[in-house]
């Protein structure tokens, strides 16, 4: 498994390495988001484009897609996860 090199910014509640007391607001930007941004697209998406709106039907063990699925009625679990 390849582990991210995601960076974590520092924006508030924190001056000169102590904290404030007040809350701490941390930025992770997440790099991986442009491989999934054609997938997870909130408008309609075209099957001819490399399978990208294809369905997810197999839940991940030891997760709560099955649940979820079930739950809230979705034939794609993508919508779940």
């Amino acid at each position: 498994m390849k582990i991210e090199k995601d960076r974590v910014e520092i924006l508030g509640g924190v001056r000169h390495g102590r904290t404030l007391g007040s809350p701490i607001l941390l930025v992770v930007e997440n790099k991986d988001f442009a491989n999934w941004k054609e997938r997870m697209a909130v408008e309609p998406g075209d099957d001819s484009a490399g399978g990208a709106t294809r369905a997810v039907t197999r839940p991940r063990p030891g997760h709560a897609d099955l649940a979820g699925a079930l739950k809230y009625g979705h034939a794609d679990v993508r919508n779940v996860l």
